[in-house]
């Protein structure tokens, strides 16, 4: 059953665009919602079999299988969809946590709180996915995984993004936006790179790529009330964005204390379009930017 919205899904916790229709598909709360016409219009899609949806992926080497991630208190977990998102099934049928390298497994479940879900984009198969206390692998689509985090800094991990170069950058809630090369064993910064900044320095959410190479990243500074959207141009550049976003983060029916900015996603054939999610009655909804991330406009 779905109905037709003229309204965006509020709060929404992640955004994707299907990689071969163009589609947008929000995660908002018990029920995915998905977009046809860029925003203007959406319709409801089956309920959450547990919890509530938190984050969404789908490859384009499998672009008929949708995969989510549920939350429930500190609980959290994947399931698929092969139609749409008008149905969904259970993965995680095991669960292999290395509590030698990650000693908080031993009172910690394996089945915790998911922060990140992102599918490796060489192979659909090989999906990763972060919790509260590590980082996760699983070569068989998300049906068992394998607790990979050796080597890992010790902070929480909100989201990852792996280039098409082996580069790793991981969106840390602690410690900005990090970066590892293939050939590295070892994380640099790269938002903010050096220093305390209080209108940098703080919570970094989203990380996603357009076309054009371009980087982007959801930010939510520690001395700041604002969010924001960096983005890492041509030859290094770093830029700041808040245009159009709302004065101050939202504090009215949030999924946390504030609405933040945990929903981004680019658009597939567009290398200016972008989408950003915040959650929050006061402020929060969805926006777009037609220009690479320099401005914002939010939907009705």
């Amino acid at each position: 059953h779905t109905e037709g919205f003229r309204e965006a899904p509020k709060p929404v916790s992640d955004f994707i665009v299907h990689p071969v229709t163009g589609a947008l598909y929000a995660a908002g709360q018990k029920n995915i919602w998905r977009s046809a016409d860029s925003g203007a219009h959406w319709e409801r899609l089956a309920e959450a079999p547990y919890g509530v949806f938190y984050r969404l992926a789908v490859s384009v080497k499998e672009p008929g299988r949708l995969l989510a991630a549920w939350n429930e208190d500190w609980n959290g977990g994947t399931i698929a969809s092969v139609d749409g998102g008008m149905s969904w099934a259970a993965l995680d049928r095991s669960m292999e946590p290395d509590s030698h390298s990650d000693p908080t497994r031993i009172w910690a479940s394996p089945s915790g709180r998911i922060n990140a879900l992102t599918i490796d984009p060489f192979g659909a198969s090989t999906v990763f996915r972060t919790d509260w206390w590590g980082v996760w692998k699983s070569a068989d689509g998300g049906l068992s995984w394998t607790e990979k985090i050796k080597g890992a800094p010790n902070t929480v991990t909100s989201d990852i993004f792996l280039e098409k170069n082996g580069e790793l950058y991981v969106a840390t809630m602690e410690d900005g936006l990090l970066k590892r090369s293939a050939a590295a064993p070892v994380y640099d910064p790269v938002f903010p790179q050096s220093g305390y900044h209080s209108d940098e320095n703080g919570h970094v959410w989203r990380v996603v790529e357009n076309i054009r190479g371009e980087l982007f990243a959801t930010s939510s500074p520690w001395g700041y009330e604002r969010n924001q959207v960096v983005a890492l141009r041509a030859g290094g550049l770093v830029e700041k964005s808040e245009n159009g976003l709302p004065a101050k983060r939202p504090v009215k029916d949030t999924v946390w204390i504030h609405g933040y900015g945990k929903a981004l996603a680019a658009h597939p054939k567009d290398a200016d379009t972008l989408y950003m999610g915040i959650d929050g009655e006061d402020g929060g909804g969805f926006f777009v930017s037609k220009d690479a991330g320099r401005s914002w406009q939010r939907t009705p």
